[in-house]
């Protein structure tokens, strides 16, 4: 595998075989305890094919149950982060069986749960942004749970201008980010937005011409609490917007409550 390692990142074989990528496109890297995820595929801006949302969800759920996991990054080579799905791939004839079977299958598909599944991974998620981010992109860096873009970046929901809507859980990820007004202004008008634009809307974190280190140093600040509550806050943030929240907000309290008092006695 060609792997693009950044300053500190070592062989992913050498740290957790169990999280290396099985394909050229999706490399993975260890920095310690934080996994780095980069798309790979710099003749193509990065786009996404279904294999490689398909790789992203297989490494997700082995890093969900990965303990000694401290944290996640994900984010593009050469300097672009992702400018969206692969359209070649999708408008394949070939491949509309598939396609049509993932759009009309009961719940949950295979473009939505390479975005959001990102929530249940249960560590910080950080999504490092630099140049494109559209489409299928910006709704994958969307379902991290922190934005870091470069002032240069260029951001857009962009499948308006492609006859299409955005469909791989914006409707989730997007919720308390952004007022619906404006949301709906750049899903309609598939405007470009620059990364200091994006930051007043709410739809990234921060802006730093150092993505890398500013992520580095979001991860040592986040990662102060135990693990535990890190997750349960994780948890508790998915359900925010949902009725059961004030129920799983008292049940979550009590588990950390009675495991703090386990580690005293």
């Amino acid at each position: 595998m060609n792997m693009t390692l950044v300053s500190g990142l070592v062989n992913p074989i050498e740290s957790g075989a169990k999280l290396a990528s099985k394909i050229d496109q999706i490399q993975t890297a260890w920095q310690g305890e934080v996994l780095w995820i980069t798309i790979n595929r710099p003749d193509k801006k990065n786009a996404l094919s279904f294999e490689m949302l398909g790789e992203l969800i297989r490494l997700a759920k082995i890093a969900k149950s990965d303990h000694k996991l401290k944290a996640v990054v994900i984010r593009g080579c050469n300097q672009v982060f992702s400018a969206g799905i692969d359209t070649k791939a999708l408008s394949n004839p070939k491949n509309a069986p598939y396609a049509i079977y993932q759009m009309i299958k009961p719940g949950i598909n295979l473009f939505q749960q390479a975005c959001l599944i990102w929530k249940e991974v249960p560590v910080p998620v950080i999504a490092v942004i630099e140049g494109y981010c559209w489409g299928a992109g910006m709704q994958l860096a969307l379902g991290a749970d922190f934005r870091i873009a470069h002032p240069d970046s260029d951001l857009s929901i962009k499948e308006a201008s492609l006859g299409l809507i955005p469909d791989m859980g914006i409707s989730r990820s997007v919720q308390g980010l952004i007022p619906r007004d404006q949301l709906l202004k750049l899903m309609m008008s598939a405007e470009r937005i620059t990364a200091e634009q994006a930051l007043k809307l709410g739809l990234i974190t921060q802006v730093s011409s150092s993505v890398e280190g500013a992520a580095t140093q979001l991860i040592d600040e986040l990662t102060q609490s135990p693990k535990a509550t890190v997750a349960a806050l994780k948890q508790l943030d998915s359900r925010l917007y949902s009725r059961g929240a004030l129920g799983f907000e008292k049940w979550t309290q009590l588990k950390l409550l009675l495991r703090k008092f386990r580690a005293n006695s």
